[in-house]
């Protein structure tokens, strides 16, 4: 299997590792672009608009409501 990075287009690949700090916040948005078939300039706005931030923020409940055995370091689903 490709590795995320060598799924997705060189220019999204050079605009999410330049805009994006946290490797979780990377791998989300090349997840959400390979998924979704996010134009490069469908991601930019994507990004320049905090999508992950406001994806996280409203899945924040989930630690507090899951069992413990359940918890992840990622609340992400793609």
């Amino acid at each position: 299997m490709q590795i995320l990075s060598a799924q997705i287009s060189w220019s999204h690949n050079v605009d999410i590792v330049s805009k994006c700090k946290a490797p979780i916040e990377r791998e989300f948005y090349m997840k959400m672009a390979k998924k979704n078939g996010w134009t490069y300039r469908v991601l930019i706005y994507h990004i320049e608009e905090g999508t992950f931030e406001r994806t996280m923020v409203s899945q924040s409940n989930f630690k507090d409501n899951l069992p413990t055995n359940m918890h992840q370091e990622t609340a992400f689903v793609v």
